[in-house]
């Protein structure tokens, strides 16, 4: 629902927490929300981009948690929006599963129910585009990084590897260079995870 709703609507004189929690309730989410000071016309001001661009909600909100150094996720009915260490753990869960055995005729494992999805948006090409504008030499630096996930392609699905999974990224006062680092480093962590 986040990222599929696009939204061209003017948020003058809020916070981040409180576009955040629009957001939430215009699409039947609970918010928790970490309260933020700094009005996002400020944001939008520093990093020289505009928000009559139509973006997802998503979009949107991952570009507000970035600038308050914040994360942005959702689990089951719920939008999280702050800094959630929980979250952002890079430790992976373990899973433990032993199989039965002599002294126990059953399997036993500390995971009650589990599904798996796969996200076919992320089987795509993906497309990594990083935007900076450096205040001190009024310039606005663009870096491209991209990866192919369809190596090996049929022609039935022609549509399919004409798609492309793009991600954006807007960071300021980068030079070119850093720009570029950014989109490489930005491609690898996406790719990895996908």
């Amino acid at each position: 629902m986040l990222t599929d709703q696009k939204i061209d609507v003017k948020f003058p004189n809020q916070t981040a927490s409180q576009i955040a929690t629009q957001i939430a309730q215009q699409v039947g989410l609970t918010p928790n929300v970490q309260a933020t000071t700094d009005l996002v016309g400020r944001f939008f001001t520093l990093d020289h981009v505009s928000l009559h661009h139509e973006k997802t909600m998503w979009t949107l909100l991952t570009y507000l948690a970035q600038h308050e150094g914040f994360s942005a996720s959702c689990s089951a009915a719920r939008l999280y929006f702050g800094k959630f260490s929980s979250a952002l753990s890079n430790e992976p869960f373990l899973i433990q599963c032993d199989p039965p055995n002599t002294q126990r005729p059953y399997p036993t494992s500390n995971a009650t129910n589990l599904e798996f999805e796969h996200d076919l948006t992320l089987a795509q090409d993906v497309k990594v585009r990083v935007r900076s504008y450096h205040g001190d030499k009024n310039a606005v630096y663009t870096s491209i990084a991209t990866a192919s996930r369809t190596a090996k392609r049929i022609e039935r699905d022609a549509d399919l590897a004409q798609s492309v999974q793009t991600f954006d990224f807007i960071s300021t006062g980068l030079t070119q260079a850093q720009c570029d680092a950014k989109a490489q480093e930005l491609l690898t962590q996406i790719s990895n995870t996908s």
